[in-house]
């Protein structure tokens, strides 16, 4: 494992432990974890929605229209998925449900992604796609603190990539959003550079 960053062999075995029961480790089932959950779910999006802004938006967060908030929160937070708080498995010491509901809660944005398209609204409805481009740099702010307990380097990673120059480990535990009072992360913030969160293995 000498080869693999420690957070992605972190997250391996914690996804993959049975609570009550010893595990075997897998190498198949490293790599199948590593480039699905990892660099397919949370990484891929986070690169893309970001180099997309980054290029087309100045380099920051884009605007966040006040007439779209309530619509895309409803969409986000009741329409893309279950969104659980990671932090009540931990507590638990139920690891592996815990790095579950932190895949469930980064793939409510593939799902709101794939609902509005920003690349191509921004064609049709510049003002909507600068707000759902906010909400998705907005939501990558919360999967890096959810990701604290399992992945604290590459949250502290993604946390920079959001134009972040604290240390996310440090930043109030976020729980579950609720509609109208989640967002956090202001537009217009300048965005850090953008790397490869977890490259494929």
């Amino acid at each position: 494992l000498g080869n693999y960053d420690e957070d992605t062999t972190r997250f391996y075995l914690a996804s993959s432990m049975p609570e009550p029961a010893d595990s075997e480790f897998s190498m198949e089932q490293f790599v199948q974890t590593a480039n699905t959950a990892l660099a397919g779910t949370i990484g891929n999006l986070a690169s893309r929605v970001l180099k997309f802004t980054a290029k087309n938006y100045g380099g920051a967060v884009p605007t966040l229209h006040a007439a779209h908030v309530a619509e895309l929160d409803a969409l986000l937070l009741s329409g893309c998925g279950p969104i659980e708080d990671p932090a009540e498995h931990v507590q638990q010491f139920r690891f592996r449900r815990a790095a579950e509901a932190i895949v469930k809660n980064a793939s409510v944005a593939n799902v709101f992604v794939d609902r509005m398209a920003p690349w191509a609204l921004r064609k049709v409805d510049p003002e909507m796609a600068e707000s759902a481009l906010a909400t998705l740099c907005q939501w990558r702010a919360w999967v890096a603190r959810w990701m604290t307990p399992i992945m604290p380097t590459k949250a502290q990673t993604l946390w920079t990539m959001l134009g972040q120059d604290t240390r996310v480990d440090a930043q109030r535990w976020p729980g579950v959003p609720a509609a109208g009072s989640w967002r956090d992360l202001e537009p217009g913030t300048a965005l850090g550079e953008v790397e490869a969160l977890f490259p494929r293995v």
